[in-house]
């Protein structure tokens, strides 16, 4: 199975598989693949082999990359053990080797079939040097194998009908390894997809294609092993959010430089039509001033406030029964006469009605429907005369408004 799409794109799309052959002389045989995926297939870019981790080390490798490691050979055991369900890694390393104390080894199960498993185990103290020094030289890996057990992550991807590893025909059943016999042959290419590989390289193909797929649980699981897959995936979000604040910051620097040059360009042009019309300037400016006072007269009479004066007028006007006639109608009154030379003071939120009403009850009728209006606060009779020899009488309002 895949790995989440979120935790591929952490981790990388690029990892290492190392297959280290330990010798009984000490000596350490090297097998290398990189593996890449690119649009859901698999690549190949590199494979390498060598002896000693001194050449491993010289060879020109980025130590950015996770780590997949695989080690057999002097140190490493694998036996079949039979198990039953409920039975842990640590009852079937008991079974296997009864005598021998778990705590010295790190250890782990490949199942075969429903009822027997590998027991993959190596002595702590081999591996923990070997992992010191990766460490050591800046690599981080972040997953161990063991034997050839490595070979089930990718049977499913193997077109071979037999394949023989180092004198070995690998017995592969189902998916999964059953075991190996002697051959005459000591190696075979081995199809995997569109790639042929020389089946040295087969285990450290299938531990780093492990990169891509989700943890079986088969490998070590060690407190070191887990530290490292942690601080390697911590590294990695780093990395990519530091990558994604500076990708950030790029194109706003971009996006500010070209809006720059856009505001520039135009301040530029802008400025040159003020210095060629100069004049023209000047008149605006005379006419801001203009402006600025006639506001200034506006704010005074009210005339833009919301007490819209037009909105005043036609409410009082289309209220206005047919007994009354109006002889002046003043919005926003000046308090005093105007005098030659000294400003002008409205009485703000002040409505001056004079006019003829044909009886008392008409102008009465009037004055109770225009009270019901909420824009009006007040209504005050200042005058009512009655003319004589006539039914008609002369009046005057005052109405204040809210």
């Amino acid at each position: 199975m895949l790995k989440e799409k979120l935790t591929s794109f952490i981790e990388g799309n690029t990892a290492y598989g190392i297959d280290l052959k330990l010798s009984d002389r000490g000596e350490v045989d090297f097998f290398l693949t990189e593996l890449s995926l690119k649009k859901n297939e698999v690549l190949l870019l590199q494979k390498l082999k060598g002896n000693g981790l001194e050449e491993l080390f010289s060879k020109d490798l980025d130590n950015k990359l996770p780590v997949y490691l695989n080690v057999r050979g002097r140190g490493v055991l694998s036996k079949i053990s039979s198990h039953k369900e409920g039975d842990s890694d640590l009852d079937l390393i008991q079974k296997s080797l009864p005598n021998i104390k778990a705590d010295e080894l790190y250890f782990y199960s490949a199942s075969i079939t429903a009822s027997q498993s590998w027991i993959q185990f190596i002595r702590k103290s081999i591996l923990d040097e070997l992992l010191k020094k990766f460490k050591a030289e800046g690599f981080q890996v972040i997953e161990v194998n063991l034997g050839t057990s490595g070979v089930n992550n990718i049977t499913s991807i193997i077109e071979n009908q037999r394949i023989v590893f180092e004198s070995k025909e690998l017995e592969i059943v189902e998916g999964r390894l059953l075991g190996w016999n002697d051959s005459k042959e000591e190696s075979s290419n081995v199809k995997l997809g569109d790639e042929f590989i020389p089946s040295y390289w087969l285990l450290a193909y299938a531990v780093a294609f492990n990169h891509f797929l989700a943890s079986t649980g088969e490998s070590i699981l060690s407190e070191n092993i887990m530290h490292e897959r942690e601080e390697f995936t911590q590294r990695k979000m780093f990395s990519l959010g530091l990558k994604v604040i500076l990708a950030f910051f790029l194109s706003s620097l971009l996006i500010n430089f070209f809006l720059f040059q856009d505001y520039s360009l135009e301040f530029n042009q802008l400025n040159d039509r003020l210095q060629l019309n100069k004049n023209q300037l000047d008149r605006l400016n005379q006419l801001r001033i203009e402006k600025e006072n006639k506001e200034t007269f506006f704010l005074k009479t009210d005339l833009i406030s919301a007490s819209n004066s037009t909105y005043y007028a036609d409410r009082l006007a289309s209220s206005k029964p047919k007994g009354i006639t109006w002889n002046e109608l003043n919005i926003n009154p000046s308090k005093r006469k105007i005098e030659k030379g000294e400003d002008i003071e409205f009485d703000i939120k002040t409505i001056n009605i004079s006019g003829i009403a044909k009886s008392s009850t008409v102008l009465n009728d009037w004055i109770t429907l225009l009270k019901q209006e909420e824009w009006i606060k007040t209504i005050n009779i200042k005058n009512f005369q009655k003319l004589e020899r006539k039914e008609i009488s002369k009046f005057k309002l005052q109405v204040e408004v809210r």
